[in-house]
Formats: structure tokens, C-alpha cells, sequence
């Protein structure tokens, strides 16, 4: 049926997916509301059924985060760290031998996405290091002036300012960021002068042009604004060393 879109109202609808991504995202929607959002029922005859990376590895953070802060107060942790193996041992099926980088899969098939994504590189945030994902994120970097790009450039579906089909977000980078940090990858720090450097020259915008930094997307959001205080600006490495040496 019809529906009325209202982000195309205040965002360039250039900057925003496409009338056909909605079409599919309101009919899953639509199809959740049918079944009452019944889990069981929502998993029977569904057309797909994605394994993805930046669930996968930020679950998979999320679970070595809380196993430590368990082992911190003493608490027992190894149902954490059984739950922490299963994810280790699916994440190994989302490696894409073929494109270099771990990518979307759909389980019921098996057939891949083919593509690499921002998501790709969350690997390192989750404790993965696959050592062929560097000359990767190497040949992904090449093209464009600001990474990480949120989808490869060298794709022909990349479009540099629609969304997550290519602009450079702020809360991406710093997650990948700290994961290359936690993996002594001197990148790390090399992507948050890439991403301060972004942010002082073009604002808070919700997402950037990877090719030259322009704003795309809503102009003053507040969670760049939070990767600016938090991690990027020069003050927020300070106070991170602060904390450190406290």
C-alpha cells in the first residue's frame, strides 16, 4: 500500500535509501505486524535469513565486555564465555574468501552479499584478526580522501552519499577504530586523526562524502557531536590518557 515517507522531508532524498528499499522494508513491517510479531512464527517460510557482520562482531564485543567486568567482581563467567565460543565459530563463516572480507550471508541459502561494508572491519572490535582483512581495508582506502566508507568504493552499487550505501559515520569509525587499537594496528590512531580532521573541517553532520568530506545526510547530530567529545577531538585523547594513567 501507500505510506508517506516523512525523512525525505527534512534530508535530500538523494542522501536517503531508495523508494524500492522501503517498499521492502515496510512490507517486512507489514508482514511482522501479520504475525503478531511471533517470533517462532516470524522464523518459519521467512524469504531470508541473514548472518551479519556488524551484529555478529558487536555482539560478540558486547559478550568479551561482559565476561570481563564478571571476572572483575569475582562473579562466574562461563556460560558468557560458552556463549563467546559460538559466536567465535559463526563468525568464521562470515569470511568471504572470494571478496577478502567478512560478509552478509544468507543461512538459508548460503549465497553471499558480495560486498564489503564498514561492518567488515568491526572484526578487529570483536576480537578477530584475520590478516587478509588489512590489505582489504588497504584497497577500500585507496579511492577516497575519508574513511571508513560504508560501503567499497570500488563497487559499482557505491553511492558517496546515500546512507550506508557509502558515507563515512562517525560512531563506525571510532568502534573500528578501537578495535584496531585493541589489535596494536597503528591504523587505529591514523583513523582518528582521519575522523578529527573530518569533523573540524565539515561539522556534525549524520554522515560524509568519503571522496572529499562534504556533510551529507541531517546537519547537527548530536551522536557526531559525541564522537567529537568522546574520541576524536584532540581534548578527548587527553582526558582517555587521564583515565589511563588515574
Amino acid at each position: 500500500g501507500e505510506y508517506t515517507r516523512r525523512d525525505t522531508s527534512h534530508v535530500d532524498p538523494s542522501m536517503r535509501p531508495t523508494k524500492q528499499d522501503y517498499d521492502r522494508y515496510v512490507w517486512l513491517v507489514q508482514r511482522g505486524n501479520r504475525l503478531k510479531w511471533d517470533e517462532a512464527a516470524m522464523l518459519r517460510d521467512t524469504p531470508f535469513r541473514v548472518a551479519d557482520p556488524s551484529l555478529t562482531f558487536t555482539l560478540l564485543r558486547a559478550q568479551r565486555d561482559l565476561k570481563h567486568l564478571g571476572d572483575l567482581i569475582g562473579e562466574d563467567t562461563q556460560s558468557i564465555q560458552d556463549e563467546i565460543a559460538v559466536l567465535e565459530k559463526g563468525a568464521t563463516t562470515l569470511w568471504n574468501k572470494d571478496i577478502g572480507a567478512f560478509d552478509s550471508r544468507d543461512t538459508r541459502t548460503g549465497e553471499w552479499s558480495n560486498s564489503i561494508s564498514n561492518g567488515s572491519f568491526l572484526a578487529w572490535y570483536a576480537g578477530i584478526n584475520q590478516p587478509e582483512l588489512q590489505s582489504t581495508l588497504a584497497r577500500v582506502l585507496k579511492p577516497i580522501e575519508y574513511g571508513i566508507p560504508s560501503f567499497d568504493p570500488n563497487d559499482p552499487k557505491f553511492d558517496a552519499r546515500r546512507y550506508w550505501r557509502g558515507p563515512v559515520w562517525g560512531v563506525m569509525n571510532m568502534l573500528i577504530a578501537m578495535g584496531m587499537d585493541d589489535m596494536d594496528m597503528p591504523q587505529g590512531q591514523e583513523l582518528r586523526e582521519n575522523t578529527r580532521a573530518l569533523i573540524q573541517r565539515h561539522g556534525f553532520a549524520e554522515y560524509f562524502d568519503p571522496t572529499d568530506g562534504s556533510p551529507a545526510g541531517g546537519q547537527s547530530f548530536t551522536w557526531t557531536a559525541a564522537i567529537w567529545l568522546g574520541w576524536a577531538s584532540p581534548s578527548a585523547k587527553a582526558n582517555k590518557i587521564g583515565l589511563e594513567r588515574g
